[in-house]
């Protein structure tokens, strides 16, 4: 008889263990559940809304690559004038190199206002040998127009989804690049004319 007792006080408490499991698993369950039903109202949420598309959100981060990109090389222009013994022209590529971070910044920023996701770029491949100083301005001309036509992009693709948020965000850049290409080819006009080296130094100077 106190076996049978035994055996079944035992078998009780198998039972009262296992219900105790039960109800801490289920406990957990519900605790999950309730995780994944608030990480779903977080993301629907009006406040996590992003304002970009996903078409402009690339495009603008691609810009960021592009502006590091921009600041890197002019950073190898100005090395490589300091090296040759043009210091003014080192300082206004320099000062370049610094410009084209700011509106790097810029577009974080806009992309964080816009509660859309920004990328932080890699950048390879810089140059930094070049044949005179010609070579380097003739570089930077081209180079500027590539970033005409970058923001060009972006401003077309935003007034094309009617964006017009972005669209005046690309659009005074734009008509930053028209000031920025006018400089550099009015310098490489004056060494098609044969000025002076010294001239044309003072020239780079006088543009910082």
């Amino acid at each position: 008889m106190k076996k049978i007792i035994s055996e079944t006080n035992g078998q009780e408490q198998a039972n009262a263990m296992l219900e105790s499991f039960a109800n801490t698993f289920n406990k957990i369950k519900r605790n999950d559940d309730a995780e994944i039903i608030i990480e779903a109202v977080k993301k629907s949420s009006i406040e996590q809304k992003a304002r970009l598309s996903n078409g402009i959100t690339a495009i603008l981060n691609k810009q960021i690559e592009n502006e590091l990109y921009s600041s890197q090389v002019y950073r190898a222009f100005s090395a490589w004038l300091d090296d040759e013994g043009w210091i003014g022209g080192s300082a206004l590529f320099f000062k370049y190199a610094d410009e084209e971070l700011g509106h790097m910044s810029k577009i974080y920023t806009y992309l964080y206002e816009k509660n859309a996701k920004a990328v932080v770029p890699n950048v390879k491949n810089v140059p930094v040998n070049f044949n005179n100083v010609r070579d380097v301005v003739a570089k930077a001309l081209e180079h500027e127009m590539k970033v005409t036509k970058n923001w060009n992009d972006i401003a077309n693709k935003a007034k094309g989804e009617d964006d017009n948020d972005t669209y005046s965000f690309a659009l005074g850049y734009v008509n930053e690049q028209r000031e920025e290409e006018e400089k550099i080819r009015n310098i490489l006009f004056s060494m098609d004319l044969d000025m002076p080296k010294w001239k044309i130094d003072e020239m780079f100077k006088n543009l910082i």
